[in-house]
């Protein structure tokens, strides 16, 4: 019987641990992500650079809506930063790629990052 008690202990002393510590980290992190990446998403739409998804984590995406400018507003799986990804900025180093240029429209062109 003693054994039973302490697994169920460990149990609620773990859950009382992830909602005390674990749940309010992750609640930050995101928030301040959230202000970082959509600090590089406002200079991105304000020097005319097409945005194509604006993300909160990492991985595969949970929930999502595009927006009239065609962007993709996604939450992922990972909850460990984000990223704003601009068209045209398939490189993680952002360095021009000749070839993924070629296949844009002029007007896809005009509003990407390497533009």
């Amino acid at each position: 019987m003693n054994g039973i008690f302490s697994f169920y202990t460990n149990i609620a002393l773990f859950i009382g641990f992830l909602q005390t510590y674990v749940l309010p980290f992750l609640a930050a992190l995101t928030i301040v992500v959230f202000i970082h990446e959509f600090g590089h998403f406002i200079v991105g739409r304000k020097c005319g650079v097409t945005v194509d998804a604006f993300s909160i984590g990492m991985g595969p995406e949970i929930c999502g809506i595009n927006d009239r400018h065609g962007t993709r507003w996604k939450l992922s799986w990972i909850p460990i930063g984000g990223y704003v990804r601009f068209v045209d900025d398939t490189n993680s180093a952002s360095v021009p790629s000749p070839e993924g240029t070629k296949e844009l429209t002029a007007e896809e062109r005009a509003g990407a990052l390497q533009s």
